[in-house]
């Protein structure tokens, strides 16, 4: 054991006597505040301190990657002459495909060790989507655990975000994990698996988090999974609003029946993706009060619930927009599983401005030309191909 000099742990507590261990700050290695709360304390130790902290809060961690260089250190040139004219596009999809991000678990908040029955809500967001976020946390009361894709400075404003917002603040059963924004794209999948591993209950309910759980969802959904039978995946049915008219979330399946019907709201998808909506176990989903089967579709990507320990992970590789999620789908379809609508649960998509990544992706003869670099390039990995091919014809 070695004890480290006072410099690599200097106090600032009440209790503490900065003053005694050196006499400027430039000698200081770690100043250790003990808590946020700390923070807000004026004393004249913490409030010199703290200006160092704002500072170093609104840095960009990705730097402390790059590696200094002298002159003298061959070890990391680049001969200049050996570069070549790459497409910047490309070249920026293939390296969020390769990427190792930081990853921050637990930045705030913890979840209860494993209940049995227990599911967990499963989500990812960018800091532009707190609104939906909280939405969510309002509908579902049960254990949630969220990946926040976000830079070194975001980071402060989601804390403070979760301190002053009603839904998050004093919540035992909330966790969340920052992953460092690197590069263009939006690492959709590392978000899903980040907060997948850390989910601690029997089952995970995987959701977006654009989409509001109808009231009484976690209730429905434990009810749910005791009935559930040998290998089946649980379907939640998701609904969108058919115009413009403010977001209202159903209270009941009775209350989104009339709306339907109404012209009011519509199954999610159904315009955009005619082909790929399921019509018929929707239909059956409204007029049954049992299970209702989901005939499998490739390009139908729905919210699901499911075992946490059969739970495939998502392909990482899948970065951006356009069919993220069905790599895990069709792994569970591959295996022999079934699925099935819960007959009294929905979800209802938050309407939003059209995303970056979507309008990247849409009509984008580049992306497509980019997918077939990336079909080169793994060649051997025939999964990942096939669903590289899906993605760029989509």
């Amino acid at each position: 054991m070695v004890e480290f000099p006072c410099v690599y742990n200097f106090q600032m507590g009440g209790q503490g006597q900065p003053e005694r261990c050196k006499k400027t700050d430039q000698l200081v290695k770690i100043a250790h505040f003990n808590s946020p709360q700390k923070l807000q304390s004026r004393t004249k130790y913490i409030a010199h301190f703290a200006v160092f902290h704002a500072t170093y809060e609104s840095m960009d961690g990705n730097v402390l990657r790059l590696r200094d260089r002298c002159e003298s250190d061959n070890s990391t040139a680049t001969i200049l002459a050996t570069l070549k004219e790459k497409n910047s596009e490309c070249t920026a999809l293939l390296t969020a495909i390769e990427t190792v991000y930081r990853t921050h678990l637990y930045f705030h908040g913890s979840l209860p060790s494993n209940v049995s029955g227990d599911v967990t809500l499963i989500t990812h967001l960018s800091v532009d989507r707190f609104d939906m976020f909280d939405d969510v946390l309002d509908a579902w009361e049960g254990p949630v655990s969220a990946a926040i894709y976000c830079t070194d400075a975001e980071l402060s404003q989601i804390e403070q975000f979760m301190a002053a917002s009603r839904m998050a603040r004093g919540r035992k059963n909330l966790a969340m994990h920052a992953v460092y924004k690197i590069g263009k794209y939006y690492p959709i999948n590392y978000l899903r698996n980040v907060a997948l591993t850390a989910a601690t209950s029997e089952f995970v309910f995987l959701t977006d988090v654009d989409f509001i759980p109808s009231k009484g969802l976690y209730k429905t959904l434990r009810d749910a999974v005791k009935k559930k039978q040998g290998k089946s995946v649980l379907v939640i049915p998701s609904f969108e609003m058919s115009s413009a008219e403010k977001l209202e979330v159903p209270k009941t399946k009775d209350d989104l029946l009339n709306a339907w019907d109404g012209g009011k709201i519509q199954p999610f998808g159904k315009d955009e993706w005619p082909k790929d909506y399921n019509d018929s176990a929707y239909k059956e989903w409204a007029d049954s009060e049992n299970p209702s089967e989901v005939r499998w579709n490739p390009g139908y990507e729905f919210a699901s619930v499911l075992a946490r320990n059969i739970t495939p992970r998502f392909e990482e590789r899948l970065v951006g927009y356009g069919w993220n999620n069905v790599s895990m789908l069709s792994t569970l379809h591959t295996k022999g599983y079934s699925f099935e609508m819960v007959p009294s649960a929905f979800i209802l998509h938050h309407p939003h401005a059209t995303s970056f990544e979507i309008s990247r992706h849409s009509g984008s003869s580049l992306y497509i030309k980019c997918m077939n670099i990336i079909r080169k390039r793994f060649n051997r990995d025939t999964d990942f191909l096939s669903l590289v091919n899906k993605t760029a014809v989509k």
